[in-house]
């Protein structure tokens, strides 16, 4: 698999995705283009029996999308990034094997949904702050990652969450139920979680996730991220 910017892929039974080190490891549209090809890739390997998100930072998970990098001078450009960016969202929430994200920094915005999409979560007790402040600044939430988001909490524990553009801390998390304490001794149940995945055929995993993500969801997953985009492009073009 070719390199990339924003990412650095270890392939193999466990494959796993990590976030280069760059600081505050800010997303582009591009960096969202390319984790849609990754994942692409990475599904049609058969040998496959999880796929992991991590971060190469300690303090950082990502401090979500670099705002910076839309081409703000078109409107139908933003549209087609955002799209872009959500749409690579779902396909990680699609991805057809299990994925566990493992959380040590902060986390907000498009990087807070990312680590959502995930079907096992862990995130440590280390200083850390996750959410949504996009509000703040003028940028709707987009539906389609709500709706992803309301198969892990209810949705009004969400919407007070984004209504309010408060970061929460990363300790939080677990004894909320989002996520799972992530273990660093000999109990290290994100380990054990693996060892336990692979006792299972990945011919069976990937029917059971099928199962689980029905194509009428996907469809309209995909549908709601399509007319996100274009409120998020609107919006964005009205910020300074």
């Amino acid at each position: 698999m070719k390199s990339f910017n924003a990412w650095n892929i270890a392939a193999g039974e466990n494959s796993v995705i990590s976030l280069r080190n760059t600081g505050e490891n800010k997303l582009t549209p591009t960096d969202f283009l390319d984790l849609s090809e990754i994942l692409k890739e990475l599904s049609t390997d058969f040998s496959l029996r999880t796929l992991s998100l991590t971060s190469e930072s300690p303090s950082f998970f990502s401090n979500g999308l670099d705002l910076h990098s839309f081409s703000r001078n078109s409107m139908e450009s933003m549209r087609e990034e955002f799209e872009t960016v959500l749409q690579a969202m779902l396909s990680l929430l699609f991805f057809p094997l299990p994925v566990l994200s493992s959380l040590s920094g902060h986390a907000t915005g498009a990087a807070a949904i990312l680590f959502l999409m995930a079907d096992y979560r862990f995130s440590t007790d280390q200083p850390g702050r996750f959410g949504f402040p996009e509000v703040k600044i003028g940028l709707p939430f987009p539906r389609s990652a709500l709706s992803a988001m309301e198969r892990i909490m209810p949705s009004d524990f969400w919407m007070n969450l984004i209504l309010r553009g408060e970061l929460v801390k990363i300790r939080e998390l677990a004894p909320l139920g989002i996520s799972r304490p992530l273990q660093e001794d000999s109990k290290n149940n994100y380990s054990l979680l693996i060892k336990q995945l692979n006792s299972i055929r990945a011919e069976n995993l990937r029917n059971i996730k099928e199962q689980s993500r029905s194509s009428q969801w996907q469809e309209s997953l995909r549908n709601q991220a399509s007319q996100d985009a274009r409120s998020m492009a609107a919006s964005l073009s009205l910020i300074p």
